[in-house]
């Protein structure tokens, strides 16, 4: 049974970087969730992703998304946020909460 991350939905600040994510665990054998999906700051998601854990994410249709990859925030600083890895599926059209 694989067991991995899944991200469901982002919030924006007010400077358009993703601040949160709904992100829970998803068993990808049974297409079922382990634990559903919470807010969850985008830190913690970025220290997943800075550690290679592997990280799904969804799309409002159902679809799996694409990866993710973490950036600086446009806020400066030591900031971090995430954004996705193909131009074509930006974060934007993530389902925001």
């Amino acid at each position: 049974m694989a067991q991995i991350p899944m991200v469901t939905a982002v919030r924006f600040d007010q400077y358009g970087d993703v601040s949160h994510v709904l992100m829970g665990r998803a068993d990808t054998d049974s297409n079922r969730w382990i634990t559903e999906p919470a807010e969850t700051p985008v830190a913690e998601l970025v220290k997943k992703l800075a550690a290679s854990v592997e990280v799904a994410t969804s799309m409002p249709d159902g679809t799996l998304g694409p990866k993710l990859r973490v950036m600086q925030a446009k806020a400066g600083g030591n900031t971090e946020t995430v954004s996705t890895d193909d131009p074509g599926r930006p974060i934007d059209d993530f389902l925001q909460f």
